[in-house]
């Protein structure tokens, strides 16, 4: 069936000119509509409508039935190490976790809402098959810890170097706010201005920066002594040569930031030692934040490109499309 480029319902009586429109308005082929599927995979919405001449709506139609395609393609199966992470998707703090396959390096599900009773459903349809997940990455909420003791029992949980890291960073960060608080307003413009440059590594700090961060080092002690012992913290993935080092590490670390007299860091570093378990678990199975950042990278350029979404299904449907590494080609396609 030929495929006719995109045009309003005609003004005459044309009966050829009719029956072309009907055509095109309530049919693709399956050529044409492989074409849409792999325009949009490669650039955003407008660009895709614009190279294939079929609007938005018509695009993410075809969209949303790839993506239903690919879903009852792939089945009931679940994936054997799974990332569980929670992403703002809209303003006012409305949240979906990102479900991910952290095996083949895509996002497996997204399900609306964080709190443990939203998200619970979703598992309790597949409980079945989660008995055979061996891994579960996430972050230390107490949420997801219930959802993986509730829902897979053979899964090992890992705490990985970015949500490790990201304790500690706020930590760092509620730090420096408690002290800037006390300051002067000369001293409270200099730290403002340089609230960032202590959420970054060492080795990171951009070279233009370095000056005004020694200079407000000097002046923020505490947040300078916390920026120490956050960093110390990093030097354990890269200090100790084997799993058995790392408790050892882990230990003069914890005392040091138990008896820095800094709350915020102390609190960190109880919080760490209660998941000390699944940090080591992470370390031995070499689960990393890689796929965490590169995947929510790609979502925020999805929600970017799109402009906004009408509701979340669509921007499920759209994060499943761009990064599911589904099978969304219709079948004459393939």
């Amino acid at each position: 069936m030929p495929v006719f480029p995109e045009f309003n319902a005609p003004s005459m009586g044309s009966s050829t000119a009719t029956f072309l429109w009907l055509i095109h308005r309530f049919s693709i082929t399956y050529k044409m509509e492989s074409k849409c599927i792999k325009t949009m995979q490669a650039s955003n919405l407008t660009d895709a409508s614009g190279l294939t001449r079929v609007s938005w709506d018509r695009l993410e139609s075809i969209r949303d039935r790839a993506v239903k395609r690919g879903l009852e393609r792939r089945g009931d199966t679940t994936p054997v190490i799974m990332g569980l992470d929670e992403k703002q998707v809209f303003s006012r703090h409305r949240y979906f976790t990102i479900i991910t396959d952290i095996g083949n390096g895509s996002v497996f599900d997204v399900v609306d809402k964080r709190r443990i009773d939203d998200i619970s459903p979703w598992f309790e349809k597949r409980k079945e098959s989660l008995q055979n997940v061996q891994i579960a990455a996430m972050d230390m909420s107490a949420g997801y810890e219930r959802i993986a003791s509730n829902f897979m029992p053979n899964a090992e949980l890992c705490f990985d170097h970015f949500h490790v890291m990201q304790v500690v960073q706020k930590a760092v960060d509620s730090t420096r706010k408690q002290e800037q608080a006390t300051m002067s307003d000369e001293d409270k413009k200099s730290m403002f201005g340089a609230r960032h440059d202590f959420l970054y590594g060492r080795e990171n700090l951009p070279d233009k920066n370095k000056a005004r961060f020694e200079k407000v080092r000097q002046i923020a002690k505490k947040t300078a002594r916390a920026w120490a012992i956050k960093e110390n913290l990093r030097d354990m993935w890269t200090t100790c040569p084997d799993k058995e080092e790392t408790p050892k590490y882990f230990k003069h670390w914890y005392w040091w930031a138990t008896h820095s007299q800094i709350p915020d860091m102390a609190k960190a570093a109880h919080t760490l030692k209660n998941h000390f378990c699944g940090i080591v678990a992470a370390i031995e199975h070499g689960v990393s934040n890689a796929l965490t950042e590169g995947l929510n990278s790609k979502i925020e350029a999805v929600k970017r490109s799109a402009c906004g979404f009408k509701n979340k299904e669509s921007l499920r449907n759209a994060i499943l499309f761009h990064c599911g590494k589904l099978n969304l080609l219709p079948e004459a396609a393939n």
